[in-house]
C-alpha cells in the first residue's frame, strides 16, 4: 500500500542567499520526498539564488523587499496543506526527526517544536540547546526570552489563520510574537524531547547581530502589546530551569568559541542566543 503524501508545506523566503539555500533545501528533500511542498519566498534575489535552489523546490512567489515576515505569510498563505512551517534560507532541518513527529503525534495537537544545534558558516557544530516543555513558555515570555526557536517549528494553517499569521508590524520578532500568542490562544502543543529538529546557522549577516539587538527591543514592544503578566515567582523558576538545562551547553559553548577563534568568548557566550533572524 502506498504511503499518503505528507501533508506539509515548508515556505523558504529568500533575499541573496546564493552560498547557503542549496543545503538549506537539500536538508529538505527527504521531506519532499514523502510528499512536502516546498516554496520559495523570493525577494527578488540578484545574486543567483534562484540558479542555486533550480530543482530543490515546488513553487516560488515573488514579494518586494522590506520584510522577511511578509515573504513568510504570503508563503503560508498559498499553501493548501494541514501543516506548514518556514525555513530560514540559511538554516537546516533533520527531516528524519520532522516525519517522526509529524507520523506519531496526537490529531488534536496544533504546534509540534523541538530543540535545536547550532553550526557555523560552513556547517560545523557548535553546540545544541535544549529548549523547555510548553509550560514554562509563557513565564519565559513575560521575562522577554523566545524559547523556541522557529527552526523545525511546525503549525496547522488553521492555527496560522486563526491567529492572522505574522505580524508584520515586527520586522526582528514576528516569530516571538506569533508562538507566543500561539500558546496564549491556549493551542495544543507538543514539544519533541529527543534528538535536535534542525540546526541554526551562525554568521554575522543575520538580522539579529545588528547593533542594539533590536529583536530584544520587538520582544519587549510585544510582552507589553499582549499585556502579558506572569508571577515573578513562576518566571523566576522558568528561567532558572531553563538556564539550569543548559548549562554543559554554554560550557561547550565557550570551549567551541575559544578553539574556533583562539579567545576564551567567555563575556560573548554565556548570554541565551537570540533566534530571530
Amino acid at each position: 500500500m502506498t504511503e499518503p503524501a505528507l501533508d506539509l508545506t515548508i515556505v523558504v523566503p529568500t533575499l541573496n542567499v546564493k552560498k547557503t539555500i542549496r543545503n538549506t533545501l537539500e536538508s529538505l528533500a527527504p521531506l519532499r520526498e514523502a510528499g512536502a511542498r516546498i516554496i520559495i519566498s523570493d525577494s527578488y534575489s540578484d545574486d543567483g539564488t534562484l540558479e542555486a535552489a533550480a530543482g530543490l523546490y515546488d513553487g516560488r512567489i515573488d514579494v518586494a523587499r522590506g520584510n522577511m515576515y511578509v515573504a513568510i505569510n504570503a508563503g503560508i498563505e498559498a499553501a493548501t496543506t494541514r501543516w506548514v512551517c518556514y525555513l530560514n534560507a540559511d538554516d537546516i532541518v533533520f527531516a528524519d526527526v520532522m516525519l517522526d513527529a509529524l507520523a506519531k503525534v496526537d490529531e488534536n495537537v496544533e504546534l509540534i517544536y523541538g530543540d535545536i544545534d547550532f553550526i557555523d558558516f560552513f556547517g560545523r557544530f557548535l553546540h545544541g540547546y535544549a529548549f523547555p516543555g510548553p509550560r514554562h513558555i509563557i513565564p519565559l515570555a513575560a521575562s522577554h526570552i523566545c524559547a523556541i526557536s522557529p527552526i523545525g517549528t511546525l503549525y496547522k494553517k488553521s492555527l496560522w489563520e486563526r491567529l492572522h499569521g505574522f505580524d508584520t508590524s515586527y520586522r526582528y520578532s514576528a516569530d516571538f510574537d506569533f508562538l507566543l500568542r500561539a500558546f496564549m490562544s491556549g493551542a495544543r502543543v507538543h514539544k519533541i524531547k529527543q534528538p535536535t529538529i534542525g540546526a541554526f546557522r551562525l554568521h554575522g549577516r543575520q538580522l539579529s547581530q545588528n547593533a542594539g539587538r533590536p529583536g530584544l527591543n520587538e520582544n519587549y514592544q510585544i510582552v507589553a502589546k499582549l499585556g502579558l503578566k506572569v508571577p515573578f515567582y513562576r518566571r523566576m523558576t522558568s528561567i532558572i530551569r531553563f538556564k539550569a538545562g543548559n548549562f554543559l551547553e554554554f560550557l561547550i559553548r565557550i570551549l567551541r568559541h575559544r578553539r574556533l577563534s583562539g579567545t576564551s568568548g567567555f563575556s560573548e557566550c554565556i548570554a541565551p542566543p537570540d533566534y530571530q533572524k
